[in-house]
This record gives structure tokens, C-alpha cells and sequence, in this order.
């Protein structure tokens, strides 16, 4: 583009093959005007086969080159696609020396500037050891079905002196950042980690001038490095990684990636019932028939009975009266006396002769008496309302 002299046989500056695809420079006709710095080079490839299209340069001496790219004036960046409309089908650019990858970007839509192809040329990748015979190519393979397959791209290849030491490597290429494997995390508490360098192999301060930036969803990157990051109820039980990117003084970067465990929630305990016993006492008591028993001790049990249904269906029930409710059915059921018990002993019970009856088997109707009085006390302390009257006897 710039001394270009031979071209194909076509009336543009190119040479083709397949009657358009090919190499040159993007210009109308041969008549290249004498200033050449708004012309671009090209390569256009075929979509409709397997093998890349390239422009090569032959090494005449042995050295050491700089590649670079003509920043040719215009509204893009190179390297790019040149054409508009480009239907996201992958453009393949690649550095080669011989057969060997130098560095590599994959184009997708018009007019992008493949911008991780110039930092590789910017590293020390860029600057490249050749012998006599040695080939440097700029190939271009465009993916079948590509609508655009041609990109502007204005290669410059210079020797550098042979006694110039060679460019010390990039800041990124000296030193690598990384985080944990694994951090542990919990829902709704704050997790962190740290990075950390390297170089050559060794543990490292972070160079000064050293930034970082996050990328993913609630997470937060501070100055020295430092990843928070707080897991929503959605995270619970999953692995959730974000990229950090490095970022030197002298502009050159690197990633790291950072991963959080988050723990499963613990599953919520099972509500606990307050009334149960006295559910069970009343699902119990309520299965007994007023027949088989006496009228007084039932009337006690039935007052007892109806008191601890009403707590159960109170939903301001305090402790107290759960619990009061409870041991006055608890003591009424007790107290119950079965019906036509005489508390007489049977003669299987009689004692003998001069002998008490020590078995102590039932109540008797004066002991019957007692338990239900008691119960009914209770029943009465448990509603609140027990009153004591004392009266003093005149002699």
C-alpha cells in the first residue's frame, strides 16, 4: 500500500484468485496515487473453501523484525472486516512465522477493530527472530457461509539493530495474578478473596500503578485486588466464578478468575405446637363415656374437658393456662370413679380374720369424695376463680 508495484492481471491493485478473492491493496485501480496514507492493505478470502487466504513477507537476511500495522488514517481501527453487514460468521486472523502461530483473533462484525491482535503485536510477541528464508504471513480464513471475508490490515515489518537489546516483556508477561480455587460463602454474608502475584515462578508484590475491574453480577473488586461478594437466596448450594482483569502501568493486562462456593441453606426447623400435649390429653379424655362413671366425678372431668377444648381453640392462649388446662384434665381424668363402685372390697380382697385389709384396692366413696373436690379446686384455680371463706366458729 504504501511502494506496492506488482499486481495481478485485474484492473484493480490485487491478485486474485476464484475472479475476487485474494490480496493487494483497497483501491479502485491500478493509478495508486503518489501519498498512499489513507490506503489500506487487503485480504479477502473465500468462504466457499478450507484454506485461508494470506499475504506473506520472505525473511531476505537473518535478524530480528518488529511487526506492526500502517495506522493508516480513516474512521476505523485496522485490523477489521472492511464491509458492512457482516452476518457474525467467524474471520480468522493470524500472525505465522513458517507454520508457527505468533498471534491470532477471531472477527465477527463490520468495521470492530480486532484490538487482542494489536496488544499481541505490541508484546514482545510482536518482535520476532528470523533466519534468512524465513517466511512471516498474514493469513485471513474466513467461515463457510461468511457473508464479508475481507479485512483491511497494512502489515510493516522492520529489522531492528542487531546490537539493540531486546525489549524487556511486558508487565503482564512478568507476572501473573491469581485468586483461591475455592472461597467459601454463606447467603447473605459478605465473602472475600485476595489476590495474589507471582514472577518467575515466586511469590510477588503486585507491581505499582497495578488496578483491577470485575466482571459478573454482585460482585465488587477494591484498590489492592480484593473480591467481595454477597450470595443471594438463588445462589444457595451453587459455585458462582467471576473475571477479574489485571491491569499494569504499562497498560499490558491479565485475567484471573475468582470462585465462590456458596453453602446450601440450612433447612428451616419444624414449627413447633405448644398445645400438643394437651391436644392429645383432650383427643384422649374426649374417647371416655359418661356412663361408666359417676355423676359427680363426671361433672368435674366434663367442666375440665370443655375448659381444655376452649384453650385449644383460644389462639392467645398464654403457657399458663395451656399448661393449667392440661394438669386439671389431667387430674379430673384421674379422679374419675367408676360408676356403682361401692369401695368395698370384693371377697377376693376380704382380709382375715383380725387381719386388716392392707391391699388397698379403689377409692373409697369417702376418698372418691376428696379427688373430686381436689380436682374441682383445680379446675376453679386454673379459670382464676377459687375464693377461700373462713368462718370462725362462736364457742
Amino acid at each position: 500500500w504504501q511502494t506496492i508495484t506488482d499486481f495481478g492481471s485485474d484492473v484493480y491493485p490485487q491478485t486474485y484468485y476464484d475472479k475476487y478473492y485474494g490480496v493487494g491493496v483497497d483501491y479502485q485501480n491500478k493509478s495508486l496515487p503518489a501519498d498512499r496514507s489513507a490506503i489500506h492493505g487487503l485480504i479477502a478470502d473465500n468462504p466457499g473453501d478450507s484454506a485461508a487466504t494470506a499475504m506473506a513477507w520472505t525473511a531476505p537476511k537473518a535478524g530480528s523484525v518488529k511487526v506492526t500495522l500502517d495506522k493508516v488514517t480513516g474512521a476505523h481501527v485496522e485490523p477489521y472486516i472492511r464491509q458492512s453487514n457482516s452476518n457474525g460468521k467467524d474471520v480468522v486472523l493470524k500472525l505465522l512465522k513458517n507454520d508457527e502461530v505468533i498471534c491470532s483473533a477471531t472477527m465477527t462484525d463490520s468495521f470492530a477493530t480486532a484490538t487482542g491482535f494489536n496488544e499481541c503485536l505490541a508484546s514482545a510477541k510482536g518482535t520476532v527472530k528470523v533466519a534468512v528464508g524465513d517466511v512471516l504471513r498474514f493469513s485471513v480464513d474466513a467461515a463457510a457461509g461468511a457473508s464479508k471475508s475481507s479485512i483491511h490490515i497494512s502489515p510493516v515489518i522492520t529489522y531492528t539493530d542487531a546490537d539493540e537489546p531486546s525489549p524487556e516483556p511486558g508487565l503482564s508477561e512478568q507476572y501473573a495474578a491469581a485468586y483461591p480455587a475455592s472461597v467459601a460463602a454463606k447467603v447473605g454474608e459478605k465473602a472475600t478473596a485476595a489476590v495474589s502475584f507471582t514472577k518467575g515462578g515466586a511469590a510477588a508484590d503486585a507491581p505499582a500503578g497495578t488496578t483491577f475491574a470485575v466482571a459478573g453480577d454482585g460482585f465488587t473488586v477494591a484498590a489492592d485486588g480484593t473480591v467481595s461478594f454477597t450470595p443471594t437466596d438463588a445462589q444457595a448450594g451453587k459455585t458462582v466464578t467471576a473475571t477479574v482483569t489485571v491491569t499494569y502501568s504499562d497498560k499490558s493486562t491479565d485475567t484471573a478468575t475468582v470462585t465462590f462456593k456458596v453453602a446450601a441453606k440450612d433447612p428451616e426447623p419444624e414449627p413447633t405446637d405448644p398445645k400438643a400435649d394437651l391436644r392429645k390429653e383432650v383427643e384422649s379424655a374426649s374417647k371416655l363415656d359418661e356412663k361408666d362413671y359417676t355423676a359427680d366425678s363426671w361433672k368435674v372431668f366434663a367442666a375440665a374437658l370443655d375448659n381444655a377444648k376452649a384453650v385449644l381453640e383460644d389462639k392467645d392462649a398464654t403457657e399458663a393456662q395451656i399448661s393449667g388446662a392440661l394438669t386439671t384434665l389431667k387430674s379430673a381424668t384421674a379422679a374419675l370413679a367408676k360408676a356403682g363402685d361401692t369401695g368395698k372390697p370384693d371377697d377376693g380382697d376380704k382380709p382375715s380374720a383380725g387381719k386388716p385389709n392392707d391391699k388397698g384396692n379403689g377409692l373409697s366413696k369417702t376418698g372418691a369424695s376428696v379427688a373430686v373436690i381436689g380436682v374441682a379446686m383445680l379446675l376453679l384455680a386454673a379459670a382464676g376463680f377459687v375464693t377461700v371463706n373462713v368462718v370462725r366458729r362462736r364457742r
